[in-house]
């Protein structure tokens, strides 16, 4: 309800979704993460999924992944949006240059995927890095995390949150 439009009570509700833990690089650039979804029953507990109506965010074998045998569907219903965030501790990378995230990404039906980064992954905190049209095929993105992260205001000095946000305006994947 709203009081401010004469109903009884004033609430308010919100989902807060965070990754269990971090994932902390265990090898020296230039590839520090390398993410095939392989091995994903259920995700790791450094992604966190973020699900809008009868949308879903599943590994699938379907659909041609760009490499290997799976890959991550975001599958949206129409005027909603599904995330998946990568929690990834970069303390020992603070003043790295040259850091990048690298990935491929398809869109079956077109939409538009979105690269967020946040230092705590609340609401208020995020901010876009990448935001792109996706077609049909897959295509290889890239984002240099140390100037976006600069340019944001961000520090990579702890945890960094990595949103991969798909909108769409159709019932797409």
């Amino acid at each position: 309800g709203d009081a401010l439009n004469g109903q009884a009570t004033d609430t308010y509700s919100a989902s807060v979704y965070a990754a269990p833990t971090s994932w902390t690089p265990p090898s020296a650039p230039p590839e520090l993460y390398h993410e095939t979804f392989e091995a994903w029953s259920p995700a790791p507990a450094y992604w966190a999924l973020e699900t809008v109506g009868s949308g879903t965010i599943v590994p699938v074998t379907t659909g041609a992944p760009q490499g290997g045998s799976q890959h991550l569907l975001l599958e949206t219903d129409q005027g909603t949006q599904q995330s998946a965030i990568l929690v990834v501790d970069l303390t020992d990378y603070a003043a790295a240059t040259d850091l990048n995230l690298a990935f491929w990404a398809a869109c079956s039906g077109g939409g538009t995927l979105s690269v967020d980064l946040s230092g705590d992954g609340t609401d208020d905190t995020w901010q876009t890095a990448l935001l792109a049209t996706v077609p049909d095929t897959y295509n290889n993105y890239a984002i240099d995390l140390d100037a976006q992260a600069a340019l944001h205001g961000l520090t990579l000095d702890g945890d960094v949150y990595i949103r991969f946000r798909h909108s769409a305006d159709a019932s797409e994947d």
